[in-house]
């Protein structure tokens, strides 16, 4: 993976602005007269697994470390992952309700053998409210079942296409969503839209693209 080695907004005149760090690739400033010039560079993080059993070389690790970070996985316990484990149909939803932020709704939830104190009792609800899962034909959920590479892909689209459509409507003209060109060090050279307006704070968004793991657990990630 890389990670951001310096971000630097410049005004038309080549002066440097002050940029204001909102954490996770997230930087905002203030929009001055004229046009900006954003300059970007990347550099190579150093690969360190967050679990004993996920070496950095191989194709889940990225997955595997993003999951982790973001609060989506803790792992089995005693600094394991358990890769090659399978994964129950309740896993993967509390998968997905995590990577989504873990919201809190209030949805009627009337499968017979999800527990309310069960761990993934909120994650089944949020999936049941956004149409992610219906349950099975006769009222259960099944969350020890294990989960099939369908029924995961399935989940997988019907939250991704969840996410899209609650994001939409908050989508703004003068949000910059820098994607570099995948060379070391390369820089990434954008100008904010004419659109943005004086004194306006504009919001940037800075991010490797694009990102090759593949495992269940990167969620963002291909299958």
């Amino acid at each position: 993976g890389y990670e951001l080695d310096s971000l630097k907004v410049l005004d038309k005149n080549g002066k440097e602005l002050a940029l204001t760090d909102k954490g996770d690739g997230r930087f905002t400033f203030i929009m001055p007269a004229g046009r900006v010039e954003v300059k970007a560079a990347f550099t190579e993080e150093a690969k360190i697994s967050p679990f004993r059993d996920v070496p950095t070389d191989a194709y889940y690790y990225e997955a595997v470390k993003w999951a982790q970070k973001k609060g989506i996985t803790g792992g089995i316990g005693d600094g394991l992952f358990g890769p090659n484990q399978p994964c129950t149909r309740a896993q993967i939803v509390t998968f997905l309700w995590r990577a989504a932020g873990a919201p809190v709704v209030n949805y009627a939830m009337d499968l017979t053998d999800v527990p309310s104190d069960a761990y993934y009792a909120e994650a089944v609800r949020w999936a049941l409210s956004q149409g992610i899962t219906t349950g099975t034909a006769d009222g259960r959920f099944a969350p020890d079942a294990t989960c099939t590479r369908a029924q995961g892909m399935t989940f997988l689209f019907r939250a991704s296409k969840a996410s899209a459509d609650g994001q939409r409507h908050h989508q703004r003209h003068n949000k910059l969503h820098l994607q570099p060109r995948q060379r070391l060090h390369e820089s990434a050279d954008r100008d904010v839209p004419v659109a943005a307006v004086r004194g306006e704070v504009i919001a940037i968004y800075v991010k490797w693209t694009p990102l090759t793991a593949k495992a269940v657990k990167g969620v963002p990630f291909n299958l």
